[in-house]
């Protein structure tokens, strides 16, 4: 089971840059422990997909292909989201890869949608 962030009853996610367990909700972070704090396990395994694994998955089996990732961690910088979304409209080929915030009032011409869920990824023709 994941660790639990103090403030809520959420479980904290593994970050890979920079590497920590972050509270979505919160934004609490922590340093990734080297054992389980509940049985002293050295075998920590991470569970589920989220963004930042599946840009690295996808960038490794498309290498030509520039992946572009849209999200709350990715587009933190000044600018970054519309830096995104202006290299999205600008109608070179991408893989895109982000969470909910992509569709919420965006119109993307010439965008087919994917929709992923755990390991499952499936492509929906729009």
């Amino acid at each position: 089971r994941g660790q639990p962030c103090a403030r809520h009853v959420i479980a904290k996610c593994i970050h890979q840059q920079p590497i920590a367990l972050v509270c979505h909700r919160c934004d609490g972070r922590l340093t990734v422990p080297k054992s389980c704090p509940c049985c002293g396990s050295e075998k920590l395994e991470t569970r589920g997909v989220g963004t930042e694994q599946l840009e690295l998955f996808l960038g490794d089996s498309f290498p030509q292909v520039p992946c572009l990732r849209i999200d709350r961690d990715s587009t933190q910088r000044k600018n970054a989201f519309t830096e995104k979304l202006d290299q999205l409209k600008s109608g070179t080929p991408a893989l895109l890869i982000g969470t909910q915030m992509i569709t919420k009032g965006h119109h993307l011409p010439g965008i087919s949608p994917g929709s992923g869920t755990g390991h499952r990824l499936r492509i929906i023709q729009s």
